[in-house]
């Protein structure tokens, strides 16, 4: 019996995972047409949290018993983060951009990292496109460079 609600568990988390990313890559679905969806998909969607969707907080809780004990590529990410799709490269740079909004003052990117996750390549890629996409500007130099909203 115990192998039988594991099973179920294990399925349960699977839907999960499968519908954050289905939300994630489906940028114009509302969350009330998410909440409406049929075969119970809109219970599930009704029971996710904003940082579920967001920062990949599922993603980092619901790994698969192979991905245990590894990190990110390169091993100095705090949090995986897929950026090698465009949909996956949009959703980090809505988060990069979300955090230096949030940010009470200009804010370097070592200070960015740890609440964002991955890798030092990963985010300095993203910041390039903001800049480039002039959502955000660039002061300084270096480890002295600083980020601001425009």
């Amino acid at each position: 019996m115990p192998r039988k609600k594991s099973l179920q568990s294990e399925i349960e988390r699977a839907q999960r995972e499968v519908l954050i990313q289905h939300l994630r890559s489906a940028r114009s679905t509302t969350l009330a047409e998410a909440v409406q969806m049929g075969d119970g998909l809109g219970k599930l969607a009704g029971s996710l949290t904003m940082g579920e969707l967001l920062d990949g907080a599922a993603s980092s809780a619901a790994k698969s018993p192979r991905a245990k004990g590894r990190s990110s590529a390169s091993g100095r990410g705090s949090k995986k983060v897929e950026t090698r799709t465009q949909a996956g490269r949009e959703a980090y740079d809505a988060l990069v951009l979300g955090a230096i909004q949030g940010a009470s003052e200009p804010i370097g990117a070592e200070a960015l990292r740890p609440q964002l996750g991955g890798s030092p390549e990963q985010l300095r890629a993203s910041l390039h496109r903001l800049v480039d996409a002039k959502s955000i500007k660039r002061k300084g130099k270096a480890r002295a460079t600083k980020y601001t909203a425009r």
